[in-house]
């Protein structure tokens, strides 16, 4: 089943997965870190020190810096190119269950 696209009656737009496609994507969140190598740096992942971590950095690089930007990229997923990426994955994950 495809993403389904709801929008609501203020004008949000919701992405929704199919169970099925919720089951799939959270079974690779599981797989996928003992497959790939991930930067200390995403700290939103479980072990990397969440939101205080991110304060922390922050906080230790400003004085380095005299503006920051918090930014967010509208439709970054829905814009990935799914061969180019299925390609890119292709070369770092062996197990052929992922």
């Amino acid at each position: 089943m495809p993403l389904s696209v709801v929008t609501k009656a203020d004008g949000e737009t919701l992405h929704l997965w199919s169970s099925q496609d919720a089951l799939v994507l959270k079974m690779l969140a599981m797989a996928l870190p003992e497959a790939l190598a991930l930067s200390p740096f995403c700290t939103h992942i479980k072990g990397h020190g969440g939101l205080k971590a991110t304060i922390s950095t922050l906080q230790a690089a400003l004085p380095d810096y005299t503006y920051v930007m918090k930014t967010d990229v509208k439709g970054y997923y829905a814009s990935i190119e799914h061969t180019i990426l299925l390609k890119q994955l292709d070369k770092d994950i062996t197990d052929p269950f992922i």
